[in-house]
């Protein structure tokens, strides 16, 4: 393909995303969000530090001071949740001064399965279930069979029909940023079992200090006075430290540094009003603990230590990471700190309206510029403790390594003029990233805790019958010419697993794989996030596993060709269509191979589309009639119903003609069939040179005339294994056969 045509495809997907994109909600305006809530409020500037709107009395009782209500917010600015489509879903939420919901709306999203107006309607309508709810009550979400139940501390909620992950995802935004808000604006320390049971930080396994250590959570890093005096040595702050020379090997500072933002860590060193008061202030960024102690740690002569605001440096692939300290006065479970460090009380002369005692040092940026008065210079301090919170403009990726280092800074000099400071860089080692992070975050995890395990544990039997029916399709794979050991056999066999595959996979547990999970998985991973979301979704889940184990053995056929039911449906009416008589067409061979490229094309364009126009990508992906043939059982809009029953027509003209031309997902596991590394199908020599015996009778066309097999369009139907062994229709078995019949045995008759 030429530059020109690669420009007119730019071109024009530009253009569609101008037709398509519609205006993002992602941050609503005052005016917005008074317009979102029916001018009920009167809307406030959003407040500094945290984004959420003030919401104050329409017609106030007095003519003061506005009466304020509560607050508004969008749940995407605290903790962004993404749906099934693997985009995060957008709500707005009115939450009053208790946590109570005075109102919730949906205000954005791009589930596949619900983005047109009724869809909308009904996500929206379940978004409403959690008004006059608060924080304080047990929230539960069921199935769309379940009626709403309410009282004063527990609601169950009705649940939306094929909604689950998008469901869940809605209920996640709404409770979890209402959380962080409520602690946050609120001042609640409780906010009660719903939050909780969702916060992604509850579920976490206690473990000690020393573990911690052991396991790298903690890293220790000592400073000596003899390091110092090295570092500084050559410079006019060389002898400083007058006891470097006589004592160079006693401790001077000691930091322990710790990724706090990770639950496993923060959860086991804060305390639960700490935890949940630095998860609301830092909201989605990451954030570092550094502790000091040792007799650097609060020593007041500048020609050892100058003060600093921000005595550490982040750095992560060279580029130095923007932080702020974040002032912390809670529970910290650090051997040697002081929790919440007394006030001194100024004297009637003081200028100072407070005194920190900034020797128990809390990290509060008011003690970091201040000499701390000790009845002896040079001696060991209480602990002190910084939070560091990197800003969202230069995100810290946790999984990564990254660097952290300590500045010191000592002044020389003997007036204004001729005071200057040396500075040097001290590194602080941290390695608890990578394979040993998630290693140790898999086994502490509590795993029956999460939400979407207690969906799989309530699918149970669900999940049992699908995986009887895969180790049926994998023995009978294995044993392949048992299976098509007859013609009779087979297809017996084969309809009777298509009707499982149509019956209970599809219509039942609604486990059609689609080109939406493919491209919502795209969406998660290049936006930052990962696959979670589709674990509230175990039939999905298992299928992909499958399905993914099976591309090294059998290749794409094994799903294609067995567990899609909406390809089921199709070959089923095919066998209806020839049980009356009518005959699917065979084309010609070179047609049929230009055909084939057409899926390649539709992929192309969609994955394509989800980077140069992301709006067009979600209408692309209808190309699909799974969602109206499987999910809706036909019941959608006339549009939808219409292309699914042409795809289903085109089968019976053509056999399984939307699988071998037009699917898109079909064309992604042919993709990546190169991963296949078994050529399962039995082959003679005869095979192509003289018999075509297979290659004739293949209905997916894709046996070559020399007899090979193009696994890629391989449906891994069995028809040519049952040929293979058929000495009816197989012409080295029929030559073999009639071989056989010509041959005269002869007696030898004894002599008379």
């Amino acid at each position: 393909m030429n530059r020109r045509v690669w420009g007119a495809v730019g071109i024009a997907l530009l253009a569609l995303e101008c037709l398509f994109t519609q205006a993002h909600a992602g941050l609503l305006n005052r005016q917005d969000i008074e317009k979102q809530l029916d001018g009920q409020y009167m809307v406030g500037e959003v407040q500094a530090g945290m984004p959420v709107y003030p919401l104050f009395a329409k017609n106030p009782a007095s003519a003061g001071k506005p009466d304020l209500k509560g607050y508004a917010f969008e749940s995407i600015d605290f903790k962004p949740i993404r749906g099934y489509s693997g985009k995060p879903i957008d709500v707005l939420v009115a939450m009053d001064l208790t946590g109570g919901f005075m109102d919730v709306r949906l205000v954005d999203h791009k589930e596949p399965f619900f983005n047109n107006p009724t869809g909308t309607t009904r996500l929206g309508n379940f978004a409403a279930q959690y008004i006059d709810l608060s924080l304080q009550h047990s929230i539960q979400v069921h199935d769309h069979t379940t009626p709403t139940v309410r009282d004063e501390r527990s609601a169950d909620l009705q649940g939306v029909n094929h909604g689950t992950v998008s469901v869940k995802a809605i209920d996640q935004s709404i409770v979890v940023s209402a959380a962080m808000v409520a602690i946050g604006k609120l001042g609640m320390t409780d906010t009660g079992s719903a939050s909780r049971r969702r916060s992604s930080g509850e579920h976490y396994k206690p473990l000690t200090w020393a573990v911690m250590v052991s396991r790298g959570m903690v890293s220790t890093t000592t400073f000596t006075r003899g390091d110092f005096a090295r570092a500084f040595a050559n410079t006019r702050s060389a002898d400083a430290d007058v006891l470097a020379t006589k004592q160079p090997n006693d401790p001077a500072l000691i930091f322990h540094t710790a990724l706090i933002s990770l639950p496993s860590i923060g959860r086991n060193l804060l305390d639960s009003e700490g935890w949940r008061y630095l998860s609301s202030s830092r909201r989605q960024a990451h954030a570092l603990l550094v502790t000091e102690s040792g007799p650097f740690a609060g020593v007041n002569e500048l020609a050892l230590r100058v003060a600093d605001d921000l005595p550490f440096i982040v750095k992560q692939n060279g580029k130095i990471l923007k932080t702020t300290i974040l002032p912390y006065d809670k529970g910290l479970k650090v051997p040697g700190y002081a929790a919440k460090p007394p006030v001194a009380t100024p004297s009637e002369n003081s200028d100072q309206s407070i005194l920190l005692n900034c020797a128990s040092a809390t990290g509060d940026p008011r003690c970091l510029n201040r000499k701390i008065d000790s009845p002896q210079t040079n001696t060991p301090q209480k602990m002190k403790a910084y939070f560091l919170v990197v800003d969202k403009s230069t995100p810290l990726d946790p999984t990564i390594p990254f660097e952290l280092s300590f500045k010191l800074g000592r002044q020389y000099g003997t007036n204004l003029i001729l005071t200057r400071v040396e500075r040097r860089e001290f590194p602080l080692p941290y390695d608890f990233n990578g394979w040993p992070a998630k290693y140790y975050d898999f086994i502490d995890t509590d795993w029956l805790a999460l939400d979407w395990m207690k969906i799989w544990q309530k699918r149970w039997a669900e999940i049992a019958a699908l995986a009887v029916g895969l180790l049926l399709l994998t023995a009978g794979l294995i044993a392949q010419k048992r299976v098509s050991a007859t013609s009779r056999r087979l297809k017996l066999l084969r309809t009777s697993y298509l009707i499982f595959t149509l019956g209970f996979i599809g219509w039942f547990a609604q486990g059609q794989l689609t080109i939406i999970n493919v491209t919502a998985a795209v969406e998660s991973l290049t936006g930052g996030g990962d696959l979670s979301f589709l674990l509230n979704d175990p039939m999905t889940v298992i299928l992909w596993i499958f399905t993914l184990g099976t591309l090294l053995v059998w290749g794409r056929s094994t799903f294609c060709g067995w567990l899609c039911p909406f390809g089921a449906l199709q070959e089923l009416i095919s066998m209806i269509a020839n049980a009356v008589g009518i005959q699917q067409r065979r084309l010609h061979t070179a047609l049929d191979a230009k055909l084939k490229w057409i899926k390649y094309a539709v992929l192309a364009t969609i994955i394509g589309s989800i980077f140069a126009a992301p709006s067009f990508a979600e209408l692309a992906v209808k190309i699909e009639p799974f969602e109206t043939a499987i999910s809706f059982y036909f019941m959608r809009e006339w549009p939808y119903i219409l292309w699914a029953a042409a795809c289903l027509v085109l089968g019976v003209v053509v056999y399984r003609g939307y699988c071998r031309y037009i699917c898109p997902l079909g064309a992604a596991l042919a993709a990546v069939n190169i991963l296949q590394r078994w050529s399962w199908i039995p082959r003679r020599e005869e095979c192509g040179t003289p018999c075509q015996s297979c290659r004739h009778r293949c209905e997916y066309q894709a046996i070559t005339p020399a007899g090979s097999i193009t696994y890629s369009e391989c449906f891994q139907c069995l028809d040519c294994v049952a040929i293979y062994q058929d000495d009816q229709r197989c012409l080295p078995l029929i030559q073999e056969r009639k071989s056989d019949s010509r041959i005269i045995t002869i007696t030898e008759v004894g002599r008379t």
